[in-house]
């Protein structure tokens, strides 16, 4: 026997499709054989997909058949699809097999899902008779679309009959969708009447979705007098509704006719939505058309959505046009975002062009973010091009961001010839920073070679060197760069390195920076370390926070720090936190307000 020797089939590996494929003629040749061998086996076979898939193809053929197969399957979600599946073909082929099935049930889901079956069977040739059947179940929600689709036929041959026995429905479910496909099918024979009747309603989302349904229908047939419909409707979240559901099908077919239904909204965030996602849709299949609609729209938070969703791929098909466009807003949220699209595509095309055109725009904030991000991009595929742009800038604030940020980019590949080319500038603000920058990259990846090659700095360079070392150095290895700070003595060089390791270290290892810090011997940088501690690590180690807020010296440091501890370990732990607050030695009122409750 196949399955006896294919062991594979039986307990798994690559025999599934083996075993669907002869389970299926066996059932054909010799059911009783087939059934008997599956109930032999054990639940881990009888419960494998291929056999559920098995059962569902053969209740194309022979529902009865597969009905056999169904009752050896162990009950689950999957069992239930599977047999409503097959009720379902056994309703199109043999009503008459299909009740004497039903009625022969005690399981009370089997029987409640053989009747929905045979309402649908039944409803082509007899759609009254299948109402009727389905007027005393209780479906679950996932199997109420029966109605929707018996109350359709209904409705296309008596609406009236049709629409006044759905709403005699007691389950709530089953009459929502019952009401819905009377409506869709009443308005295959008179559109105007259905959704007419549908507005008299009881308000509520069941309403509005019976509604929703019968205008995309409608829509699809004659979208004119569906739009003219709509455009009388005093209700606008039905507007809403109903336009959201027909806007998939229209923006695909007839993106035109889909822009004046979203025309008629009143202006809010429903309108700014649908707008918007109109766009979109209309872009993948005509984007000079959808980009001439956009244009045209009255000037808003709308058309800006609406301009938002195509720039993406406006500027992947026009990249001078959109540029030409983005000269033309005024400054704000949707001119930045445009120009910040444009920087990021413009560069890997041309980055010349791209630098050009940023210092062809009038000077003002959204020039200089996009002449850095510009700058940025194109320092990471072409640094040296970029330093020799960035050299033709005018002198400023400006030009020493845009060679900070080459610097931090090429410091990142290639940390000595970055350092090199710094080393070229004169001295001042703009070589510092570009320094700085240098660093900061090399200590993220080398932190032991960029702490020894600051070391030998000097001035501006060696303080803000030895910061953007330590922020660099601190992710890739805390450790060290704790011990590295303890060369340098007292001052501020020392109390900055500090804050600026525990602002990091603190947060991603709260109790190895404690154990640091427990070492660090008294004065000003320990204290600024602990301040900085506290910060960082309160929402992870509250009472650990706690403990080393108590020993700030300061008291207004030590107040921010105690409540901020004080408040988080209150949440984790509010035994243990009143505990040590009440004991802690503070005075009476700073106890109760540590106490007392947030609102």
């Amino acid at each position: 026997m196949a399955l006896e020797n294919d062991r594979s089939s039986r307990y798994g590996g690559n025999g599934d499709g083996q075993l669907g494929n002869i389970l299926q003629k066996w059932m054909r040749n010799d059911p009783d054989a087939a059934v008997a061998w599956l109930q032999s086996q054990p639940e881990a076979v009888r419960k494998r997909r291929v056999v559920m898939q098995a059962a569902q193809n053969l209740g194309w053929q022979d529902p009865a058949a597969a009905m056999k197969l169904v009752d050896l399957l162990p009950k689950s979600q999957t069992r239930d699809e599977t047999l409503g599946s097959i009720l379902n073909s056994w309703g199109n082929k043999d009503l008459d097999g299909l009740r004497a099935w039903t009625d022969a049930r005690t399981d009370p889901r089997e029987k409640t899902l053989g009747q929905l079956a045979y309402a649908q069977g039944l409803a082509s040739s007899d759609p009254a008779a299948a109402a009727a059947a389905l007027q005393n179940l209780h479906p679950d929600q996932r199997h109420s679309y029966t109605y929707q689709h018996v109350y359709n036929e209904y409705a296309q041959r008596e609406p009236q009959a049709a629409l006044a026995m759905a709403q005699t429905l007691t389950d709530v479910s089953a009459r929502n969708q019952a009401i819905s496909g009377a409506l869709a099918g009443w308005a295959q024979l008179d559109p105007v009447a259905a959704a007419n009747f549908a507005l008299t309603l009881p308000g509520g989302p069941a309403r509005n979705n019976a509604i929703s349904q019968l205008a995309r229908d409608w829509a699809d047939r004659d979208p004119q007098a569906a739009l003219d419909w709509l455009k009388q409707v005093p209700n606008a979240a039905i507007q809403r509704d109903t336009i959201q559901n027909v806007l998939w099908n229209l923006s695909q077919n007839s993106p035109k006719t889909a822009s004046d239904f979203v025309s008629i909204l009143p202006k809010g965030q429903s309108q700014i939505d649908l707008t918007g996602q109109l766009a979109r849709r209309w872009a993948e299949s005509d984007f000079d058309g959808a980009l001439a609609w956009a244009k045209e729209l009255p000037e808003g938070r709308a058309r800006n959505v609406a301009l938002q969703n195509l720039s993406d791929e406006w500027v992947n098909n026009d990249v001078k046009g959109a540029g030409e466009f983005a000269k033309t807003l005024p400054s704000g949220e949707m001119r930045d975002q445009m120009l910040n699209r444009l920087a990021g595509t413009w560069v890997w095309q041309n980055p010349q062009e791209a630098a050009e055109f940023a210092m062809g725009l009038p000077a003002d904030a959204s020039r200089q973010r996009l002449v850095e991000n510009v700058i940025g991009n194109w320092a990471g595929n072409d640094p040296e091009g970029a330093a020799k742009f960035a050299a033709s800038l005018p002198e400023g604030a400006g030009r020493d961001d845009a060679m900070r940020r080459i610097a931090s980019s090429w410091g990142r590949n290639d940390p000595a010839t970055a350092i090199e080319w710094v080393q070229t500038m004169p001295n001042g603000d703009g070589r510092a920073g570009a320094m700085a920058g240098v660093l900061g990259s090399w200590a993220s990846q080398s932190p032991q070679d960029a702490a020894k090659f600051v070391s030998g700095l000097s001035g501006d360079e060696l303080e803000r060197g030895v910061k953007s070392v330590i922020s660099g150095m601190v992710g890739a290895d805390a450790p060290y760069t704790a011990t590295w700070i303890q060369q340098f003595s007292e001052g501020t060089m020392r109390e900055k390195a500090a804050e600026t390791l525990m602002t990091r270290w603190g947060r991603e290892d709260p109790k190895a920076a404690a154990a640091w810090l427990a070492n660090l011997p008294d004065g000003q940088s320990r204290q600024s370390a602990i301040s900085k501690f506290v910060d960082s690590a309160a929402n992870l180690e509250p009472q650990l926070a706690w403990t080393y807020a108590t020993t700030l010296t300061d008291p207004l440091k030590q107040k921010d720090a105690l409540e901020k501890s004080a408040k988080q370990w209150l949440r984790t732990d509010d035994v243990a936190a009143r505990a040590a607050i009440q004991t802690s030695g503070l005075p009476a009122d700073a106890i109760a307000k540590l106490l007392k409750p947030n609102d």
